[in-house]
């Protein structure tokens, strides 16, 4: 099963420690705050994502790609805070196997950033689990 991630407006968003399923974000009280350089960092380090422009400008130019035979993700950051220290949101393109995007998002939060959820355009933020249900019933 793929995904179009700007089809459904998807995006990676930091959050509460935990949330229940359906979790709609206009009732998110408390979000965890990432610095910009560990989340980048962290994005870097998953085998195969590489930034598309070895130099970027500022955080805001800070563009990555994961590609494989399912897969062709774009992962554009955004930051938060008077002088863009925190992490704002991974703003997701292109499309992937569901399964293997979420393998790419577990790697992501196995490295202390278990806060990471996925947010779509009609403000409701998933699970891992609950992307999955969602999702693979299409």
């Amino acid at each position: 099963m793929q995904i179009e991630f700007e089809q459904h407006g998807l995006t990676l968003v930091p959050g509460p420690d935990s949330i229940p399923q359906p979790y709609n974000s206009t009732v998110m009280c408390e979000m965890k705050e990432y610095d910009v350089k560990m989340m980048a960092n962290a994005l870097l380090s998953i085998a195969g994502i590489k930034l598309k422009e070895s130099n970027p400008s500022s955080w805001w130019d800070c563009e990555a790609r994961y590609q494989n035979e399912t897969s062709n993700i774009t992962f554009k950051m955004t930051c938060m805070g008077d002088d863009d220290s925190i992490w704002g949101v991974f703003f997701l393109g292109g499309y992937s196997d569901i399964y293997s995007f979420v393998c790419l998002w577990h790697q992501l939060r196995n490295q202390s950033l278990e806060s990471i959820w996925l947010h779509d355009n009609n403000c409701e933020i998933y699970t891992p689990q609950g992307f999955l249900q969602r999702f693979s019933k299409k």
